[in-house]
């Protein structure tokens, strides 16, 4: 497993806990929006999109991640998932 896997499930602990780190989530979101990353988010699997989405939505409520969140969203809808599939990751 490589780091774009295991960082979805890291996240998914983190947001089933409730443990906020704001470097944590600033790390992930600049992985996976790098221009100059290897990792992107269209290589990730559906639940690893749908699962990082709700983690930012429940560990993130001011918002201070709303770019990254609607980037996600974004590659979401793309693939034909919605809110069905985004509640049912966790």
């Amino acid at each position: 497993m490589n780091n774009s896997q295991a960082l979805p499930g890291v996240l998914w602990v983190c947001g089933k806990v409730g443990v906020y780190h704001q470097e944590f989530l600033a790390s992930i979101a600049y992985i996976f929006t790098s221009e100059n990353g290897d990792v992107s988010l269209s290589s990730l699997g559906n639940w690893h999109l749908c699962v990082i989405l709700s983690s930012y939505r429940s560990l993130d409520p001011d918002n201070e991640f709303s770019h990254f969140k609607w980037v996600l969203k974004s590659h979401i809808l793309q693939r034909g998932l919605g809110e069905y599939d985004i509640q049912r990751s966790q």
